[in-house]
């Protein structure tokens, strides 16, 4: 399945600016009464979309769920970069979810404070906390040992 969005070139080129020290970022995507850890990759002017347990377990040979390609022949004249996208598993990977993963990654990537969540990921890997990234998202964290949801800002104030 393939997808098509229009981004102005003033947005592309912020993005574009983080996205050149920071080529790496994990999205949840949420699924019913959990998520699903993804991992993208950015070869400008390509973000490659996988499982993070696919990566971690093949690496550069994990498949692809979702690719995006940026095609900036409009950018001068009518500033304006297309954005095609290919679902390549459709059983892994919807339209609609697709879609919220460019998003959300475009949002990490233009949002001064959840972009010091990627760079964290990126250059300083002790510090990075995926709870951070689950709360910059508003979705709950999952306790591994019982399923349950924990709510962050409670655990916090307690």
């Amino acid at each position: 399945m393939f997808t098509s969005f229009v981004c102005p070139l003033s947005i592309f080129c912020q993005s574009y600016f983080y996205i050149s020290f920071s080529r790496y970022i994990v999205i949840p995507l949420w699924r019913g009464s959990g998520y699903t850890t993804m991992f993208a990759q950015v070869q400008m002017p390509h973000i490659i979309f996988t499982d993070l347990e696919d990566y971690m377990a093949r690496g550069t040979q994990a498949a692809p769920y979702f690719t995006l390609s940026y095609y900036k022949e409009f950018a001068e004249r009518k500033g304006l970069v297309l954005i095609g996208g290919d679902v390549v598993f459709t059983s892994k990977v919807g339209d609609t979810e697709a879609k919220w993963l460019l998003e959300t990654a475009e949002s990490f990537y233009l949002n001064d404070a959840r972009y010091k969540l990627v760079e964290q990921f990126n250059k300083k890997t002790h510090d990075f906390e995926f709870k951070d990234v689950l709360q910059a998202l508003d979705m709950p964290v999952i306790c591994k040992k019982t399923g349950t949801s924990v709510n962050i800002e409670r655990e916090r104030r307690i």
